[in-house]
């Protein structure tokens, strides 16, 4: 197990500057995943950590040592990759214990290795299948417990469940999760997926166009995001454009109504900048019945249903207001309470406002 400890990173390929400038800590047996979309970075940076790139400017160290100039072979990490790269020819047994095999380790040694690693990602009685005869999530697991045969101190996964159904990634993740918590090896965990990132993750960081957005443990990242980037990136979200009025009350103007917030920033006042709430964070009645409305809340709008969407323990609504769309999320048991075209009363507490300053 290892500290990771990367001060002014700097990554370019050619003209495009990958990685700008980024300072990242992940600590001994920690699992930190690195979110964010497409060519924002997240790869990159676990490629460098694996030594499979060499950064422009900065240092990495694993613990006290520099690791810039240790080859790959050297830096003693593991590696999941989202293809499986397993051996077509080997069976599970003989995929799992292949680097070992390499090491010079003794047969029993392998033999023995290879079982406890078999039992851990609950696969026991597949040692002589081959990976075509396995299902994906299977292959999956072989990959994960060859990458940990060697004992690695630093484990890394690159989207290792994008090529797998829903169900197969949430039961998966879950394995992953309960095998990193037993060994305590540091983990770096590379996804798109927001879920998959706040379900498994000691703490999550959220990257875009090369450089970190916001560091903080799942709840930090999605009840109160910094910037309007990682509010919209990680899960649903309203934001409102507002004005601010009164900063020590914590008072806004949205489309001429008066909204309450927590307290902000003095030099907020009279300027524009975001206010944002999640969708269930919001309660909704048909106007003229009070049955959904619960107890009394610091903020009410109007509006009238445009769209009712079903998503299983959930239904999502879709709300004009002051021309702007806000969504609002109910048990899925409200279903038939409301239709489109209903006048809606919307309800929210001032507290589950999260001022963003930063129009980005």
């Amino acid at each position: 197990m290892a500290r990771i400890e990367m001060r002014g990173i700097t990554k370019s390929f050619g003209a495009l500057n990958a990685i700008d400038n980024l300072n990242l800590d992940v600590e001994d047996g920690e699992l930190v995943s690195l979110l964010g979309p497409s060519g924002c970075g997240k790869t990159t940076t676990m490629r460098l950590i694996a030594g499979f790139e060499l950064p422009n400017a900065g240092s990495i160290r694993f613990d006290d040592e520099i690791a810039n100039d240790i080859p790959t072979r050297d830096r003693n990490i593991g590696m999941v990759f989202q293809n499986y790269v397993l051996f077509p020819n080997m069976n599970v047994e003989e995929n799992v214990g292949f680097g070992l095999l390499v090491a010079g380790k003794a047969k029993s040694e392998i033999k023995e290795k290879v079982r406890h690693l078999l039992d851990l990602v609950n696969l026991r009685g597949l040692e002589e299948r081959f990976p075509k005869q396995l299902s994906g999530g299977q292959q999956q697991r072989v990959a994960l417990a060859r990458a940990l045969a060697r004992s690695p101190r630093i484990l890394l996964l690159d989207e290792p469940m994008s090529a797998l159904d829903a169900k197969i990634r949430v039961q998966l993740r879950n394995e992953i999760r309960r095998i990193q918590t037993e060994l305590r090896v540091t983990t770096v965990y590379v996804t798109h997926d927001q879920e998959e990132a706040l379900s498994i993750s000691d703490r999550v960081i959220v990257m875009n166009k090369g450089r970190i957005e916001q560091v903080g443990n799942p709840g930090e990242v999605y009840h109160a995001p910094r910037t309007t980037f990682v509010a919209n990136f990680v899960g649903a979200i309203n934001m409102f454009e507002v004005k601010g009025i009164d900063p020590p009350a914590g008072d806004v103007v949205f489309a001429d109504t008066v909204l309450k917030t927590p307290p902000y920033d003095a030099a907020l006042a009279g300027k524009t900048f975001i206010v944002a709430l999640r969708p269930e964070a919001i309660g909704v009645s048909r106007v003229g019945d009070d049955r959904e409305t619960g107890a009394e809340a610091d903020n009410q709008v109007s509006g009238t249903v445009t769209l009712l969407n079903f998503l299983g323990p959930t239904l999502r609504l879709s709300v004009q207001t002051h021309g702007q769309t806000i969504l609002v999320d109910l048990p899925s048991k409200a279903t038939g309470y409301l239709n489109i075209g209903d006048r809606v009363n919307l309800r929210f507490d001032r507290n589950a406002c999260r001022i963003i300053p930063d129009k980005a």
